[in-house]
């Protein structure tokens, strides 16, 4: 049984600052409960927590695993890691999370998603960002990695590429 987005958010909140004695174990402090979540949702379900402590975004403007329907016949659905809508319900930053330890080795491959998930979106409902994202704590210290991709400027990975694949350093508040 695989865990709801609310459920991996509040383990995130209840672990978040365990000390890990290994990277592959996690203490539940003595109870009993689900195993724990995969590395990409709990990395998922950080990331939800970060956006609301850190960037201030309200609960209800984040959506995780939103499905976007593709623009082709017949119809299907990509899904999206974690979205973050502006007012109006119009996507504002689109995520996308990866493990840790896969982060560099599917980073081609998952940026190439995102532009097509954000390509999927109908024309006056495009995301202004693009973020490719993964957090890890390693002997105690936290860091993260991301890539924010200003999807206004370059609606499509070969633009982006072409262009000498050009990042901003931060992830962009409401």
């Amino acid at each position: 049984m695989t865990p709801s987005a609310v459920q991996l958010i509040f383990h995130a909140v209840r672990f978040a600052r365990l000390e890990f004695k290994e990277a592959s174990q996690i203490a539940y402090g003595g109870e009993e409960g689900p195993p724990f979540p995969p590395e990409k949702e709990l990395v998922k379900a950080q990331l939800v927590v970060e956006l609301m402590d850190n960037y201030h975004y309200h609960p209800d403007v984040i959506r995780v695993n939103a499905l976007v329907a593709l623009q082709s016949a017949p119809l299907r659905y990509i899904e999206a890691d974690v979205l973050v809508e502006a007012s109006g319900h119009k996507p504002f930053l689109l995520f996308g999370v990866e493990a840790p330890h896969l982060y560099e080795e599917k980073q081609e491959g998952n940026l190439r998603k995102l532009f097509e998930i954000a390509a999927a979106f109908p024309a006056d409902s495009l995301p202004a960002y693009l973020v490719y994202y993964t957090r890890r704590y390693d002997q105690g210290n936290f860091s993260r990695q991301f890539k924010t991709i200003d999807f206004r400027i370059y609606p499509a990975f070969s633009a982006w590429h072409k262009a000498g694949c050009p990042v901003q350093d931060a992830i962009p508040s409401g």
